[in-house]
């Protein structure tokens, strides 16, 4: 999935990546796992250690990315005590809303999703 359109790679890059909430999460919820997170720190990581997953098609830019790995740290935080398989269905259907400008679909975005929610979860249970 190797973005081929320049003005697309410098808005994604741009952009802020915060994604809104799907339905069923609720925003202000959860304030003390929220604040164990770094999302700063989170996209570093993910920025540095991407191109090595699985999933990943190579060549692709982290862009095309970033927003599944937000998506999972913003996920983890408002459905505490949750685990992802049980906040899925939620995930799912606000994908579409959440994914801005990038290209993936479900299915793509699932496993990055994921990565960066079990990546949060690991931190926030070992702080």
């Amino acid at each position: 999935m190797t973005s081929t359109n320049p003005e697309r790679e410098q808005t994604m890059a741009a952009s802020p990546i915060s994604t809104p909430a799907p339905p069923g999460m609720h925003l202000g919820t959860h304030k003390e796992i929220a604040k164990l997170i770094d999302p700063t720190a989170e996209e570093a990581y993910w920025r540095e250690n991407y191109e090595s997953r699985p999933y990943v098609t190579g060549g692709t830019a982290f862009n095309e990315y970033r927003t599944a790995y937000r998506y999972g740290i913003d996920a983890y935080a408002m459905h505490e005590g949750r685990s992802f398989e049980q906040a899925e269905p939620e995930l799912v259907s606000g994908w579409d809303l959440a994914k801005g400008l990038s290209s993936l679909t479900w299915d793509d975005a699932r496993h990055a999703t994921r990565d960066a929610w079990q990546h949060v979860s690991d931190s926030v249970e070992h702080a």
